[in-house]
């Protein structure tokens, strides 16, 4: 089901002719199946319409042919990533035929080529990393989507894939892709790679500005009885593409200040809130943010805490502040080893 077709060496693309000249082509295939030819083989031109409207060349056989059919979601695909070429001002090319390689959409910018392919039947990583080779020998950057990704495919430079959102294994309009983790419309990506938003990272690295959720639970203290109000958080770091980060590895000194002084705030209308403090745990040799009774001063577990926190993070439960914080990780320990394709963000990209 190709979408072009050619009049002697006059490239006729179907979805962009006038109802006039549809009518023409089609007319004029009925006297003559040869009025139109393919550049991939002889057989004779037919012109239809799909169930969702769209138009079309078939061919009539393919025995002399290693045309190989693409189902409708391949061809509205196309259209998506061609009109999303030439909304940034590319110029687009649907079904584009090189020397040694057929491209879906070739897209032009002065010296500039991208090319975007749409893989919707099963492909190896090794003809995955061929077929780029092709490319990249003329010249042509290219960018791939897939209904599956390639079983061996990891995240690199030399290979820019991503991942078509399904359901139930079907492709739901309108198309989207997986761009690390975020569901993004394919016309949306296009764009953004056609004007180098999303690029190749080796590291994660941490926003400059994070939130937490802030929560209050009443407890009894364990030691005197009295009862007060213990301090959940719920933080998720995030890299400057939106990306979660372990924070294992980061020191939350930046957070705890940001809630001490918050505590400090809230205390004339919850004046039983426990005391948030810092202090060393000898049993795993390094220092820790914890509540503390207001009254008795006896620290309470953390490891209490985390389960209730996690009931009200999973029931969606209104915290009682989400509060914004600035880290000041600027050095190497910000990072995270982690290949991604990242969205640029308003702190720009993941450090290399």
């Amino acid at each position: 089901m190709p979408l072009t077709a050619y009049l002697y060496s006059q490239k006729i693309s179907a979805p962009f002719l006038t109802d006039n000249e549809w009518n023409h082509v089609k007319k004029s295939l009925k006297q003559n199946p040869e009025y139109l030819h393919f550049k991939c083989c002889n057989s004779p031109v037919y012109a239809r319409v799909s169930k969702k409207g769209l138009r079309h060349f078939v061919h009539k056989n393919t025995d002399s042919c290693n045309y190989i059919h693409e189902s409708e979601d391949h061809l509205l695909l196309k259209l998506e990533v061609y009109k999303a070429c030439q909304d940034n001002g590319w110029d687009a090319e649907i079904e584009f035929a090189g020397d040694n390689f057929r491209a879906d959409v070739l897209a032009s910018n002065g010296k500039h080529k991208v090319v975007f392919e749409i893989q919707l039947t099963r492909q190896d990583f090794q003809t995955t990393v061929d077929r780029q080779r092709a490319f990249e020998e003329a010249d042509i950057r290219c960018a791939w989507f897939f209904k599956r990704i390639p079983k061996d495919y990891r995240p690199d430079k030399f290979l820019p894939a991503f991942e078509l959102v399904t359901e139930n294994n079907k492709l739901i309009a309108p198309y989207k892709c997986n761009i690390s983790g975020e569901m993004m419309p394919v016309r949306e990506c296009v764009q953004l790679l056609l004007d180098s938003k999303i690029r190749f990272r080796e590291k994660l690295t941490l926003r400059k500005k994070q939130k937490v959720r802030f929560y209050l639970f009443e407890e009894e203290c364990w030691k005197c009885g009295s009862k007060f109000k213990a301090i959940g958080l719920w933080s998720i770091l995030k890299s400057k593409c939106n990306l979660r980060i372990d924070n294992n590895n980061f020191d939350i000194d930046d957070l705890a200040i940001e809630i001490k002084n918050y505590t400090e705030e809230i205390k004339s209308i919850e004046p039983d809130i426990a005391v948030y403090v810092k202090r060393f745990n000898k049993k795993i040799n390094k220092f820790e943010w914890v509540n503390r009774c207001p009254e008795c001063k006896a620290v309470y577990s953390y490891d209490i805490l985390r389960s209730k926190v996690m009931k009200s993070v999973s029931e969606d439960d209104v915290p009682k502040e989400e509060i914004s914080y600035c880290t000041n990780n600027n050095d190497d320990s910000s990072s995270q080893k982690r290949p991604h394709w990242c969205i640029k963000g308003p702190e720009g990209f993941c450090d290399n």
